[in-house]
């Protein structure tokens, strides 16, 4: 899958980053599949920000063109995780959406994968964790993903798993895609523009799906 790269997100993505938000609701809706998908995800809500010196928002790019976003929160984030995982170093991926014209090259696995090596690359987080809603996204993360089942029930809306994948680096990493993970340091231009922290208290306050 040549010409992938991963990179933050910042705000002169914003358009392509809402476009691709509403091309795959369409897809979704054609298949009479449920879509997490909004017109607001998290990305758009917290694009350009830094949490600590890491990036809040990310793309996946082919050719220059983005094929897949999504947000990362320095905690684990949402309701429902047990205290002892609100106490471990982790980082919570959120808002994942990927073309659905570039599918075949299964981006969101390409996406999760990225993200667990960067994970693995911070200092102390022992775990990449997110909420994804109905059973079909589950399995596809525990067995195409190698995520855990953490728990699962109603937290604030659909039914929803909380998921898990231990920080691993993943050195095939760089056949598949440009931007290695230690080279996105978080060190990209840019600061917490006013408000900026409160959407961020908000966001962790409650699960956003991953729409793979």
């Amino acid at each position: 899958m040549p010409g992938y790269q991963m990179r933050p997100a910042g705000r002169t993505d914003h358009q392509d980053i809402a476009d691709l938000v509403h091309s795959r609701a369409r897809w979704l809706n054609t298949r009479s599949l449920s879509s997490t998908a909004a017109a607001d995800p998290a990305v758009l809500d917290l694009l350009g920000g830094i949490d600590t010196g890491t990036p809040m928002t990310w793309v996946l790019c082919r050719s220059g063109q983005v094929v897949g976003c999504a947000a990362l929160i320095k905690a684990t984030s949402g309701w429902g995780w047990p205290a002892r995982c609100r106490r471990q170093p982790a980082l919570t991926l959120t808002g994942l959406i990927t073309a659905p014209q570039h599918r075949a090259d299964r981006p969101g696995r390409l996406m999760t994968s990225w993200f667990t090596d960067y994970a693995a690359r911070q200092d102390g987080v022992q775990w990449l964790r997110g909420c994804v809603t109905g059973p079909r996204l589950m399995r596809e993360f525990r067995d195409g993903h190698g995520w855990d089942v953490v728990e699962n029930g109603y937290p604030s809306g659909p039914y929803s798993y909380l998921m898990q994948r231990r920080a691993t680096l993943i050195d095939s990493l760089t056949r598949q895609i440009n931007g290695a993970p230690d080279s996105a340091d978080g060190t990209r231009p840019g600061c917490a523009e006013p408000g900026e922290e409160k959407r961020l208290r908000a966001r962790r306050q409650a699960p956003h799906p991953f729409d793979e």
